[in-house]
């Protein structure tokens, strides 16, 4: 895809490899082929992470309480190379919500390589307003369907 990839301090990043999913438009895989998307940051995965996506907000079809909703769930270290690669689930009210995994993969010098995996755009809306009279597990496994 030739969506605009925006780096998080501003202005467009070249050479970005865009995957949709066909059934949503939503961003699945983002990658830029022999670079990185964003420079080196000596700030937590998790803050990268969340940088990244909120400068691409439009990309990914997330509203802000959508990247909030997002909290880290696992964080492994590739020998060797010290390649990061961090898992981020989105939370509705404390509970995770079923297929909505993002993942990050940084370098060692904190550089974001790729961004994999989706989030529900419009959580709050999607898990109220539509379902109101399931329980909270029950609705977020309905609007994960």
């Amino acid at each position: 895809g030739m969506q605009q990839v925006r780096r998080p301090g501003g202005g467009v990043l070249p050479g970005v490899v865009v995957r949709t999913n066909a059934l949503t438009g939503t961003a699945n895989r983002v990658s830029r082929p022999g670079g990185v998307l964003t420079g080196r940051s000596a700030q937590s995965p998790e803050s990268v992470a969340r940088s990244f996506v909120t400068a691409n907000r439009p990309l990914f079809r997330l509203g802000g309480a959508d990247v909030t909703s997002l909290r880290p769930v696992r964080l492994m270290t590739t020998q060797g190379p010290g390649t990061r690669h961090l898992v981020m689930q989105q939370q509705h009210g404390g509970i995770p919500v079923f297929r909505s995994e993002m993942k990050f993969d940084l370098t060692a010098r904190g550089e974001l390589i790729s961004v994999s995996g989706a989030a529900v755009p419009n959580l709050a809306q999607t898990v109220t307003q539509r379902v109101p009279r399931l329980s909270a597990p029950q609705a977020l496994r309905r609007a994960a369907e």
